[in-house]
């Protein structure tokens, strides 16, 4: 498993995520909860048995201390332990990257795929807001075979200044479809979730 490639190309956020073919319109937010300082939102998806979901907290760093964070090298593992292996594969331009992720969490088969990956910082006032975006993509073949491919996933998230920029925003946005034979009744709840641990483990950390 390699370890030596910057977060900032490679982050996923495994509840994150939405792929080759994009989603038809969705429908409107549906307030799933707020809990731990985190809030969770859930909306259906025209064609797709699986929500999109959102979610918004406030965290006690800079954005420059928190992408800082996010870029170190044991972040990635820390935010999604079921991550066994990343690669970084290419480049498609300024500010992308082609990323290979795969997944493990028995019972159910290992995923993977390949993912476009693009980030943006602005600066306004001297604070800056940073972007990202992900995708699955067909540009790039994943470099083994084995695990079932994911082909529809996309996702993106946003961290601005507040107060002042003694805190952040962070907003998580993710739509997946896992493929396989796990039922919406079971994926849909734990997609929910996950949401919510991936920005409940950010502000743990800070």
């Amino acid at each position: 498993m390699s370890r030596s490639v910057p977060i900032a190309l490679v982050l996923v956020l495994a509840p994150i995520a939405l792929s080759g073919r994009e989603v038809c319109a969705a429908k409107a937010w549906e307030k799933q909860f707020t809990r731990e300082g985190v809030t969770v939102w859930a909306r259906d998806v025209d064609g797709s048995p699986n929500p999109e979901t959102k979610a918004v907290t406030r965290i006690d760093a800079s954005t420059d201390d928190l992408w800082t964070w996010l870029n170190e090298e044991e972040t990635l593992y820390e935010l999604q332990p079921t991550l066994v292996d990343y690669r970084v594969l290419g480049t498609c331009g300024d500010g992308c990257t082609y990323v290979y992720q795969r997944f493990h969490r028995p019972p159910i088969r290992d995923r993977h795929y390949v993912l476009e990956v693009r980030w943006k910082k602005t600066v306004e006032d001297g604070l800056a807001t940073y972007r990202r975006w992900t995708k699955t993509t067909g540009a790039v073949s994943p470099p083994v075979q084995g695990p079932l491919l994911i082909e529809h996933m996309k996702g993106s998230w946003a961290i601005r200044p507040v107060d002042g920029g003694a805190r952040s925003k962070m907003t998580v946005l993710s739509h997946l479809e896992i493929g396989g034979k796990v039922p919406p009744a079971i994926f849909n709840p734990g997609a929910i979730k996950n949401a919510f641990k991936f920005l409940r483990r950010i502000r743990e950390a800070f």
